[in-house]
């Protein structure tokens, strides 16, 4: 059966006050931390205006066949919406921008599964750097080694730039990289404020009160918001998993729902080896 539909014969068998307010064990456990990058994108819409629960949609890629979030339903964790560079010459305030300039490539919205604090044994791994920087077995964290690939990259086009500035090189590899760097972005004002790592709830599913035709990972940040940030990047590290995907009868009862999971939200990431979390280096402090 299409987990589409499976959804929507599910019903929640308990009241929301009745639900347990933490969740998970002491310590998150595979397959968390899962990270998490991409763009934010416009979604449906509603989150603000009928729930009043804003949220950032994640790229498709993330929630596509094979990804770590197979699991629909709500997962709980740390988000950060990161700011634009403002020496970055290609931003600009004109909205006449092509649309495909903005923010990170496609390639670049990434799944990876992360390593838990608890090693093979069930015991806590010690290091004298964060737990997220390596597993269980001392090795660099597919976190850090996804931002190690950024830096490369970011590095290879700095190269290929300074090379054509000096040689004149119309080379095709040089061409592309510098192509991408002179096209404009459209400036996304963030206060610092709003750049600042937080608690997140993330829907994961078709979201069958509304009857979705599409998957979608939806993050909540807990913070106000001053403005949209659509297009800006934003970084999740999931550490576990709240419920399943419902579908309700009315939306009173859905927004229950969703106040009670931000509640166990935060309750959850009170624990010591939770907010370890919150200084990933991964969130881009």
């Amino acid at each position: 059966m299409p987990d589409s539909t499976e959804a929507q014969t599910l019903k929640s068998p308990t009241a929301p006050s009745q639900r347990p307010e933490v969740c998970g064990p002491h310590a998150p456990e595979r397959p968390y931390p899962i990270y998490l990058r991409g763009n934010v994108e416009k979604g449906f819409g509603r989150g603000s205006k009928d729930l009043g629960c804003p949220t950032a949609n994640l790229p498709s890629k993330v929630v596509e066949p094979g990804s770590s979030l197979s699991r629909n339903g709500v997962y709980f964790g740390y988000a950060r919406v990161l700011p634009q560079d403002e020496d970055d010459p290609s931003l600009t305030d004109s909205d006449d921008v092509d649309p495909t300039s903005a923010g990170i490539d496609d390639e670049d919205n990434e799944v990876v599964l992360g390593a838990s604090p608890i090693g093979d044994e069930g015991f806590l791994n010690s290091s004298s750097l964060p737990r997220s920087r390596h597993n269980s077995r001392g090795q660099p964290s597919p976190a850090a080694v996804l931002e190690a690939g950024r830096r490369d990259k970011e590095d290879e086009v700095s190269r290929a730039e300074a090379s054509h500035a000096q040689s004149g090189s119309s080379s095709s590899t040089s061409s592309r990289l510098t192509a991408g760097r002179r096209k404009k972005t459209k400036r996304i004002p963030l206060r610092a404020e709003d750049s600042k790592v937080f608690p997140m709830v993330m829907s994961v599913g078709w979201n069958p009160f509304y009857k979705n035709t599409r998957k979608t990972a939806e993050v909540h940040i807990l913070h106000d918001f001053a403005a949209d940030f659509y297009g800006l990047e934003i970084r999740v590290v999931v550490l576990g998993y709240v419920r399943p995907e419902y579908n309700y009868d009315t939306m009173e009862a859905l927004i229950e729902d969703i106040e009670m999971d931000k509640k166990v939200t935060v309750n959850s990431l009170a624990r010591p080896l939770y907010q370890d979390y919150a200084q990933d280096p991964f969130l881009g402090r």
